[in-house]
Parts: structure tokens; sequence; C-alpha cells
């Protein structure tokens, strides 16, 4: 189940996965704030299986363009359309986005921001 921010309830639950799987967030506090700020402008989706937050991502809006600040999921989901469904909803409530940008830090630190059609994404699954 994807969440956009109909409910915060488990906000603790969320800063918990962000930080185990991106420890350079430190500040607990201002990873909330983050996500509560995302959950008001509905840029940020969570997906949980059972009461487990398995998937979070968190984007920021410019114009045709979703910039993609944090992406994470969980190592024993992967490769299960995760990103797909994220998108799908994505582009159901920004219809205007056709592109996303995101830069792969952890593989490729030096490279440059990367721009992908929605659509291509979306037909390769």
């Amino acid at each position: 189940m994807i969440h956009t921010g109909d409910s915060i309830d488990d906000i603790d639950k969320i800063a918990d996965f962000i930080q185990r799987e991106a420890p350079h967030y430190t500040d607990r506090e201002l990873v909330k704030e983050y996500i509560k700020l995302h959950f008001q402008y509905k840029t940020a989706f969570v997906m949980k299986d059972g009461d487990d937050v398995i998937a979070i991502c968190r984007w920021n809006l410019n114009g045709d363009t979703a910039d993609i600040l944090d992406l994470y999921i969980d190592k024993k989901y992967r490769g299960k359309r995760i990103i797909q469904q994220m998108l799908e909803r994505g582009k159901w409530l920004f219809p205007e986005v056709k592109y996303i940008s995101f830069v792969r830090e952890k593989k490729y630190p030096s490279k440059d921001r990367s721009f992908i059609e929605i659509d291509k994404i979306l037909k390769r699954s």
C-alpha cells in the first residue's frame, strides 16, 4: 500500500526506516519534519507491507519534472515494481509531470543528474 500523506501516524516508523537506509540523516526530528512537509504537498510516497515501512520516495516538483531527492527500498523488496507503482501514483496525482531527474550517488558519485521520461520507465515494466 502506498501512502501519500493521508496519514502521518507512522512518522516514527518512517523516520526509523530512513535512518536505517540512509544513516547520513542523523537528525531524527529534521527527518520527521522533511516527511511531514512532503506529505503536506503530496510529494512523498511511503510503501508499507502490513505495519512495516518497505520504501519511501521524496521529490520536489520543477515544472514538468519531478526531482527525486530520496528513494529507499528495503533490500527484500527490490525488483518488485515498487518504483513503477510510485511513478504510476505520482503520474496520477501530478499529470503535468513527464520526467524524473535523479543522481545515483552511491553507485556513481561523480555522475551528473539523469533525466528519464516517466512513460518510458512504465512501458519497460
